[in-house]
């Protein structure tokens, strides 16, 4: 079996995205490897690595209260862009397959359908079995 391959980190990542890169190859099962798919979710979290730890930087120096317009503390923009970073790097992460697990664990929408499939089936199995005990009887 060869062994998997490990693209290098893209030239525009700056050192937080590199370092999610290493982590997350780091992480990853020696056997498996990432699909292309999986590769181009891992990127877009990298580059938001990148700017959740600029967002970051900014808080630092500007700090999470800002002065408004009339000299009233304000939150700073910046705290509420990096909330919605931080909820995109989470779900860009989640959706990358790390585990040697041999199979994928169905996911929320995948449960969420099964069940949906499910009642239809039960409710077309019991009708069916009305009718076949009304033909028979």
């Amino acid at each position: 079996m060869s062994k998997p391959v490990r693209l290098p980190p893209p030239d525009a990542l700056k050192e937080p995205g590199k370092g999610l890169w290493q982590r997350v190859h780091e992480d990853l099962a020696d056997n498996l490897e990432l699909s292309a798919t999986e590769y181009e979710l891992l990127r877009r979290a990298c580059a938001a690595a990148d700017r959740e730890a600029a967002l970051q930087a900014v808080i630092d120096e500007k700090g999470y209260l800002i002065p408004g317009s009339k000299d009233q503390d304000v939150l700073n923009p910046a705290v509420g862009e990096l909330r919605l970073v931080e909820a995109q790097l989470a779900r860009l992460l989640s959706q990358i397959d790390m585990d040697d697990n041999g199979s994928k664990a169905p996911t929320m929408s995948q449960q969420r359908a099964s069940k949906a499939a499910n009642v239809r089936w039960m409710g077309h199995r019991e009708r069916e079995a009305q009718r076949a005990e009304l033909a028979g009887g």
